[in-house]
């Protein structure tokens, strides 16, 4: 069996998959032996396009926008969308190293 996924963002993701034997002529015992509910897990890694360090907006480049959703996020305001892509310690989170590395990088010093 192939199947394609597309538009899913990198990150870890899990996915349940069936198979069901739509042959009349078939019994049941055949269509429950196909494997129902086995579960997979797989790993979308990120491409140059979509993981840029600092880019907290989403918008492809690293810029002052993404400064003001940090800020917001260490002063525990609610933000909408981030991108978790733009994490550049690997914590898996945004904070203050984004921050650090944004300001940076407007600064020319990266």
């Amino acid at each position: 069996m192939t199947a394609t996924v597309k538009n899913i963002p990198p990150g870890k993701w899990y996915l349940r998959a069936y198979a069901h034997n739509t042959n009349p002529d078939s019994d049941a015992a055949q269509t429950s032996s196909l494997g129902y509910g086995a579960d997979i897990s797989f790993t979308i890694a990120c491409t140059p396009e979509t993981c840029i360090p600092g880019d907290v907006n989403g918008d492809g480049k690293s810029d002052l926008a993404d400064a003001m959703p940090v800020l917001r996020i260490l002063a525990g305001i609610p933000v909408g969308n981030v991108n978790l892509n733009a994490d550049v310690n690997g914590d898996g989170k945004i904070g203050l190293e984004e921050l650090g590395y944004i300001l940076q990088k407007v600064a020319e010093l990266r």
